[in-house]
């Protein structure tokens, strides 16, 4: 199924948009997010080296567990902002 509807305001859209979002909270989501996870690929890289099939060949239980660890939270906080962004 299809929803398609015409925006029928008579006027410009952009100053419409802060009223609809909360842009200065969504930005300090975003600016959350990523302070806490800027590093994370440089960090994994020197804790597993840079080629994914060797890294995972020679991973551990203990590796595993620590990766899912790190990657649910991010993934869990990433995945809330496809909703509350009006440009994604």
């Amino acid at each position: 199924d299809l929803f398609r509807s015409d925006y029928v305001f008579d006027g410009p859209m952009r100053p419409k948009i802060s009223e609809w979002w909360d842009l200065k909270e969504l930005d300090e989501q975003f600016t959350e997010f990523l302070a806490l996870y800027e590093g994370a690929e440089q960090q994994w890289v020197e804790r597993v080296g840079e080629d994914p099939e060797a890294a995972l060949a020679a991973s551990t239980e203990e590796l595993r567990r620590d990766a899912f660890r790190y990657y649910i939270p991010m993934l869990t906080m990433w995945r809330r902002f496809p909703y509350r962004d009006p440009n994604l």
